[in-house]
């Protein structure tokens, strides 16, 4: 069995139910997909910590003091957490051997160096939001939490509050992410 695809499969519900008591994450339950056509076992996937820095997390929130913690998942699989100083944003990206496959709820937006992001609707919310990336033989998922984030899908709301307090939305705050990995993986900045 691959061990990624039962790690992703319950890694949105795990980060929720770990943060229900002190703070918000977002995490996106989508299905876990098979890989579209497996890499050989050479090719190379980076760690999740090289795809995304703290400076890349300052960047999109304004929060500083990001802490990276990687944690090796086997099999070429890796996950990334990079918490701020008070927790005010945190980002987790997972990092795998092969594609996510595209969902017919689900399409692509072309990123930097020939990734794409794939794009989940939030219909509930009024947003798409970019969840996860299919890079050159490896793919990304993405989830942010913290409590600079405000989600009220009653009231339609999920943004995050920046460090200055400007408030961008989920989405751009995922198109930021998925962005920025794709920057670095293309400019081989990781």
């Amino acid at each position: 069995m691959n061990t990624r695809k039962r790690v992703v499969g319950f890694l949105p519900l795990f980060v929720l139910l770990s943060l229900a008591c002190g703070g918000t994450a977002i995490a996106i339950p989508s299905p876990v997909a098979e890989t579209q056509a497996p890499p050989t076992a050479s090719t190379p996937v980076p760690e999740a910590c090289a795809l995304i820095t703290p400076a890349d997390v300052e960047t999109i929130s304004g929060y500083s003091g990001g802490v990276a913690n990687l944690t090796d998942l086997g099999e070429g699989s890796s996950s990334c957490q990079i918490t701020t100083a008070n927790s005010e944003f945190m980002v987790q990206v997972l990092v795998g051997r092969g594609n996510e496959l595209i969902l017919p709820t689900q399409w692509t937006v072309d990123l930097e160096g020939g990734a794409q992001g794939i794009v989940s609707s939030q219909t509930d919310i009024g947003q798409d939001w970019i969840t996860a990336i299919n890079l050159s033989g490896f793919a990304a998922t993405m989830v942010l939490g913290g409590s600079a984030v405000t989600l009220q899908p009653d009231q339609r709301i999920a943004n995050i509050t920046k460090a200055d307090g400007s408030v961008v939305t989920l989405a751009e705050a995922y198109e930021a992410l998925a962005r920025a990995i794709a920057r670095n993986v293309a400019t081989g900045g990781y």
